[in-house]
Formats: structure tokens, sequence, C-alpha cells
């Protein structure tokens, strides 16, 4: 029996025989200029014939995973036929980012300003929209690029396209306005409102939300609404009962003890979301943990990935992140250093390598079968599974690497406390803490 340390200097020797070295994260020039895509070409053979590609982050606001997956999306669409693109954050429905990139509306960054998503509102996503808008006047009919999400937090803007077109008392509906402003920004900030709520608060909310989903589940478009806006307003009181369902989790438990829930409702709304429109292709870019393939040992949280690759098979492909080390400082989680070698693991093995940014196919092939290495349990330090363990083939189909992450160009200078007790105002010990 082979020991581990054999184990990795295997691994490192059939990595460094696979790696498709890339021949740099971004492209320069503007977002209509001609890009030579050459070095990308092998991931045509890895998607093969995936129907939804998942790319994944190792952590948000780093220049170089943002700018790499440019390049990323650029080829799946221009080259592979993808043309959704889904965002983590980002609800189903209308949205500020597809006015922009599907009509020409405003600018691409006041579009990601507008839609209030501190991970997208980075220069780099101003790079990827204004690149998808000038893809769009030219593309053939059927092949422009569209924006959405399957996420389901701060649904404030949903709550409200839904009162404006039901029939409430006016005291009732002004009340709900007014409820909803609670939920326009962030889970943590939601947590928090909700857990400020009386219970006849949170009872008008429930019942108000449960039977507009209920009433548009059971009947068809109203008179003189089309099919497409019936949907998508049965879209809105989806999202918004899942919110609202989750907070109701975390006022009781802590607003940990919700984070399954929302991959839970991402998994069912992306499903949903492919599945009413077959013939697009779609990509989904979320952190690691959200596209993972399996539920970490350990973990209570099943990620919104496994529920996709349960539904689709390998119709559904990862392509995961990891880096050797990094610093960055962005607004919403701090200064951060990641040292080289911080942990054994396959991060750093990979990194071992010393090749630049790079793409690994770690599924097992008859021509060169992927080491027992990425098929045995193992943390997946730097991954987005920070503290969990987890056999990499199984997470993942692909890896892409870069050797080093610093910090996005934000838009918006916005610090940000991240202090869970804060949101976990249920527990007895901390109600004073948070008492308005």
């Amino acid at each position: 029996m082979s020991t581990q340390k054999e184990a990795t200097t295997a691994f490192v020797d059939w990595a460094r025989r696979n790696a498709v070295r890339l021949d740099r994260i971004e492209d320069k020039g503007g977002p209509a200029d001609p890009v030579d895509d050459s070095d990308l070409a092998p991931l045509k053979a890895m998607v093969g014939d995936a129907r939804i590609v998942a790319l994944g982050e190792s952590t948000h606001h780093t220049h170089e995973f943002l700018a790499l997956r440019e390049r990323l999306v650029r080829y799946l669409v221009e080259r592979l036929g993808f043309t959704t693109i889904m965002l983590e954050v980002m609800h189903p429905g209308a949205n500020p980012i597809d006015d922009y990139v599907a009509q020409g509306l405003g600018s691409a960054k006041a579009a990601l300003v507008a839609a209030n998503i501190r991970m997208w509102r980075n220069r780099e996503s101003v790079r990827i929209l204004e690149w998808a808008r000038a893809h769009n006047l030219k593309a053939a009919p059927g092949q422009e690029v569209r924006f959405t999400g399957p996420d389901m937090i701060a649904p404030g803007e949903g709550m409200r396209l839904i009162l404006d077109q039901i029939e409430l008392d006016a005291g009732t509906k002004a009340r709900l306005y007014e409820l909803s402003s609670g939920f326009d920004t962030d889970p943590r900030d939601d947590q928090l409102f909700y857990n400020r709520r009386s219970d006849e608060e949170r009872a008008l909310l429930h019942a108000t939300f449960d039977q507009v989903l209920a009433t548009l589940r059971a009947s068809g478009p109203r008179p003189g609404q089309s099919t497409a806006d019936h949907l998508a307003l049965l879209d809105q009181a989806i999202v918004v009962t899942q919110a609202l369902d989750a907070a109701r989790i975390g006022a009781t438990d802590g607003w940990i003890a919700a984070w399954p829930a929302r991959d839970v409702a991402m998994g069912a709304n992306a499903i949903r979301m492919v599945e009413a429109d077959p013939g697009r292709k779609v990509v989904i870019m979320a952190s690691n943990r959200h596209v993972a393939a399996i539920q970490p040992a350990g973990d209570a949280v099943v990620p919104m990935g496994a529920f996709l690759r349960e539904h689709f098979g390998d119709a559904y492909l990862v392509i995961g992140g990891s880096f050797g080390e990094g610093h960055f400082d962005p607004p919403l989680y701090g200064a951060t250093t990641i040292p080289r070698n911080a942990q054994d693991t396959m991060d750093q093995r990979i990194a071992d390598l010393e090749s630049g940014p790079l793409l690994l196919d770690i599924r097992a092939t008859a021509a060169d079968p992927a080491p027992a290495y990425v098929r045995q349990p193992r943390p997946l330090q730097s991954s987005g599974l920070l503290d969990h363990t987890a056999a990499p083939a199984a997470t993942y189909d692909i890896i892409v690497h870069l050797d080093r992450l610093t910090n996005a160009g934000q838009l918006i200078e916005e610090p940000m406390d991240l202090d869970y007790a804060v949101v976990d105002a249920n527990r007895p010990a901390l109600r004073a803490k948070t008492a308005p």
C-alpha cells in the first residue's frame, strides 16, 4: 500500500502531465475586440455535451478569478453556444444587469450598482457586462446572452412587484410596502430586520405571500396577462416565500441554521429555470461551496450543485477554483492573507507545479486515469470548502487554478460587519445586544 507521500507525489506527477496551461488570466483591449482564445481550446472536449457549466471560485472579490471567468464565459458563449449566465445572489426575473446587457439601458457600472450585489460590484464585472452587451449587438437571433440568477436573498423588490399586482386593502398594502424595505440589502441585514419584527408583522408577511404563491400555482394568467408575465410573477412569489421561510428558521435557531435553506432554494430555482427553456445552455457563476456536486462530510448544507448533479447527471459540469496564495482586502471580508502551504491540500499540490494559470480535468480517463489521490476524502483548503473534507473528483470535474490572488477593483468601497452574533439575535444572551 502506498504511503500518503507517495500518493501525493503520484498526483503531482499526473497533474504535471495533464494540466492545460493557460497563456494568461485576462484579455486586454475593448469588449468588442477579437481575442486569441486558442489556449482554451481543450475546454471544448472537457465540456462535451454538458448543458450547465458551473464556474466556481475559491473566494469572492478577487481580481484573478473574475478576470479569468471573463475569458471562460466568453469562450463558452462564443465557441460553445452558451447563452444564459446565472449569477449567485441574483434572483430570477427582471434585473438592471440584464436590462443593460439585453437592451443597452444605462451603463454596466450603473447596472451593477443598481443591482446592489456586493460580490459583482467591481471593475472586472463591468468588463464582463460590456463584453456581453457588445456580443448581443452582433449576435444572431436566439444567441443573445441573458443574465439572471437562482438566488433568494434580499427579496424586497420582489415583494413590491407582487404587491403592485394583487388586491389588498390600502392600509395592509402600505404596511407590507413598509416592511418590504427591510429586505433590500443582504441576508444578514434581512435576518436582523426579521428578528426585530413582531409576531403580528411576521404572520402578515407569511400569510400574504404564501397565499399569493398558492393562488398563482393554482391559476393561470389573469385576463389580459400573458403567460410569460404570469410565470415571472410566480417566480417572484417563489423567491419571496423561500426567503421568508429561511428567515423564520433563522429567527428560531440562528441565521447560520438557515444556511441550508438557501442552497435548497437555489437548486430548485436553477432546475426550474433550466427546464423552462431547454434550448438554452447555462453558465452558473457562484462560490465553490454552492456549485460543489456533493455534500462535504460534516457539513449541514447540501450545496446547490448536488441538486443539479442529481437532476441533470453529467449534463451538469463543475469547474472548481483553487489557488496557491493570496492577499486581498475586499470591503465585505476585510484584509485576508493566505500563504503558500498553509495546509496540505490539493490546492497547494497543484501550486507545486508553479505553472501559472491552468485547467486540470480530474475525472478518470482511459488514457491516463486520475490517481486515487483525487478520489479519496481530503481537506479542500482555499476551495470554498474550508474546514470540510470531500473527495475532489466527486466534488468537481475540472479545476481552474491560479497561483496568486489580489483584490478586485471595487466600484464602491463599503465596509461591512460580518459579526455572526448580530444576526443570531434570537439567542437569549444576544437579545440585549441587538435590540433596537
